[in-house]
């Protein structure tokens, strides 16, 4: 007995590592066949989030790559006669023969992006580019329904462009009373940012409309606010070029002051009585009933 007690006390107790170990082992034994499928499982998901990834990647490098041809097209010169490669046989950059031409490729590529990417800012900024080169074909129906679409997206940025091209399209069609709301609307937008420019907007469909001395007043106000930037040299420009068209005419004012006397901050209303306004510049287009 002796012994045996000795021999039990000497006999050391199993490392608890080894013990932990070898039951970890004997559990996956048991459970192979699970494990490996379980494994095989995350390997498989792993691998398919890779493919994703890369596939990603790979589509957002292919907008980008479409988006770059569409605006090739969208901002090359309109010539005669297309340059020739130079003496290095280098490309020379893209030109077009005609606008016709221009817009119609303009389309094809813009058309191509949205193939790729239906929603978000590529896809906004692609229905924009579609709204222009239909509007230079004269299809006045669909540049709308494109400038519809860039609203729809949630474009921020762009929705200022987008309004202003809806009522210059319903401007274009004769339709001035509609065009008239939107360009109110843009007056309004954005804490009224473009205030002046839909005021100037305003101020051609009044004259549209035959009501002279009322544009003239509204175009001597605009003026009298327009800040001195230089990224609305076209707007000064062109409220000068119709005040001087207004006033060689022999028109007065509707307040029969000049521009001291128009009223701060006034764009496109009078007290209590609601001014006229109209497209970027003028009907460039008959309307068509194409879709």
């Amino acid at each position: 007995m002796a012994l045996k007690t000795k021999h039990a006390k000497d006999v050391a107790k199993p490392d608890e590592f080894v013990s932990t170990s070898m039951r970890a082992i004997a559990w996956l034994e048991t459970r192979r066949t699970k494990v490996l499928a379980a494994l095989g499982v995350l390997v498989a998901l792993g691998v398919a989030y890779t493919v994703w990834a890369d596939q990603r990647k790979s589509a957002a490098a292919d907008a980008g790559r479409l988006l770059a041809t569409a605006l090739e097209a969208e901002t090359a010169e309109v010539i005669a006669e297309p340059p020739q490669a130079d003496e290095d046989g280098e490309e020379p950059p893209l030109t077009f023969r005609s606008e016709k031409q221009r817009a119609q490729t303009v389309i094809r590529r813009y058309k191509r992006l949205l193939a790729r990417v239906d929603s978000g800012n590529l896809a906004a900024h692609a229905h924009m580019g579609l709204a222009g080169a239909y509007l230079e074909l004269g299809k006045l129906q669909d540049a709308q329904r494109e400038y519809q679409r860039v609203l729809e997206s949630g474009s921020e940025p762009l929705a200022p462009y987008a309004i202003e091209g809806i009522a210059y399209v319903l401007e274009a069609r004769g339709k001035l009373g509609e065009a008239r709301a939107r360009y109110d609307e843009l007056r309004l937008l954005q804490e009224g940012a473009y205030r002046n420019l839909a005021a100037y907007h305003l101020a051609r469909i009044d004259m549209a409309q035959g009501k002279k001395p009322e544009a003239l007043e509204l175009l001597k106000n605009v003026r009298q606010n327009l800040p001195e930037s230089p990224d609305l040299p076209y707007l000064r420009e062109q409220i000068e070029a119709r005040i001087a068209d207004l006033e060689a005419e022999g028109v007065i004012a509707a307040s029969g002051g000049d521009d001291d006397e128009a009223g701060e901050g006034r764009s496109g209303a009078k007290k209590g009585k609601k001014k006229g306004g109209g497209s970027r510049s003028g009907s460039r287009a008959q309307d068509e009933d194409e879709g």
